[in-house]
């Protein structure tokens, strides 16, 4: 959705055309070059932008190459059609962003709809005001066996690696209202380690990261997450699974908080780790414990009653428990 797409500036450049448009334009040559101003949507900001088309010969792909600043970065986009349909990936797309700045990012429209797939139930989806921030660099690699739609998006095949950098991530999805199962995971918890809740409500308000890493691997219309972490402030998050194109998730995700709840944690759940299954969609995802809960919330009630003093009596006995 580009709607409020908007432009200034003036439009320069050069076309020259040859060949025929018959056959599917197999024969048609091109070679343009354009500078297209500023543009802005969806809290992108586009300057120094500029668009180049180029096919030499009937043997070469159509290349179209666009280059812009964007939100104080830089990206450019490559998209190769081989028009002889030859080629079994007659549609290629190579995509990089370097240094973009992120705050004014709107994830309901435009290229920052994709920025939910970066760490799936975590960045809020179809947000219409800015709730991401942090530099990003992204790069992306694709290709179908179709240029035209359904069968573009059924065919696509490639990867991308996205990394993002001291940034924040407000009305978190996971962790917010509309998350369902997630309430009852942590009040089981929060028996043993109560200070878990208190980083929860943290989460769902003002998720502090300082580093966001993923690796993507795009077949069809599914989006396979191989590995996306994030390093918090208060917690570390990885995941692992699928999301379609359709927003449906199947995520196993691991929530290890920081410091002294993370050692506390480590006495219940291996390595202070949070096994959970998230499944559902990417706006209402439904959580549910992938730990055995009954035996974790046993071993909370015997630290709460016994304590952490060294010198107590039952200590040896909770410590056989356990």
């Amino acid at each position: 959705d580009y709607a409020d797409l908007s432009g200034s500036g003036p439009i320069n450049g050069t076309l020259s055309v040859s060949g025929s448009m018959t056959d599917g334009a197999r024969d048609l040559l091109v070679d343009a070059a354009c500078q297209l101003g500023t543009w802005a949507t969806g809290g992108l900001d586009l300057r120094a932008t500029t668009l180049g088309v180029v096919r030499a010969r009937p043997e070469d792909p159509l290349e179209t190459t666009l280059r812009s600043t964007m939100n104080g970065g830089s990206a450019s986009a490559v998209i190769q059609i081989d028009m002889t349909r030859e080629a079994s990936t007659p549609w290629k797309l190579s995509d990089r962003a370097k240094q973009v700045d992120t705050a004014r990012l709107l994830l309901d429209r435009g290229l920052g709809e994709y920025l939910t797939f970066v760490v799936p139930s975590v960045i809020p989806a179809d947000s219409g005001v800015p709730v991401l921030s942090g530099l990003l660099d992204a790069n992306a690699d694709l290709a179908a066996r179709s240029f035209v739609e359904p069968q573009l998006s059924r065919s696509l095949v490639g990867r991308a690696t996205v990394a993002m950098r001291e940034g924040t991530i407000k009305d978190s999805t996971l962790f917010g209202k509309g998350s369902g199962g997630l309430d009852d995971i942590v009040k089981t918890i929060a028996v043993a380690v109560p200070e878990v809740r208190d980083a929860v409500v943290r989460a769902s308000k003002a998720l502090v990261f300082s580093t966001i890493d993923s690796r993507l691997r795009v077949v069809g219309e599914v989006v396979h997450v191989e590995e996306a972490s994030l390093v918090g402030r208060h917690m570390k998050i990885g995941m692992q699974g699928t999301v379609t194109f359709e927003e449906r998730v199947d995520l196993d995700t691991r929530i290890q908080p920081q410091g002294k709840n993370q050692k506390r944690l480590a006495k219940f759940l291996k390595d202070g780790v949070v096994p959970l299954r998230v499944k559902g969609t990417l706006e209402k995802p439904r959580v549910r414990a992938a730990f055995d809960a009954k035996a974790f919330a046993a071993g909370g009630l015997l630290d709460q009653l016994l304590g952490d003093d060294k010198k107590n009596p039952l200590k040896r006995l909770r410590d056989l428990i356990k």
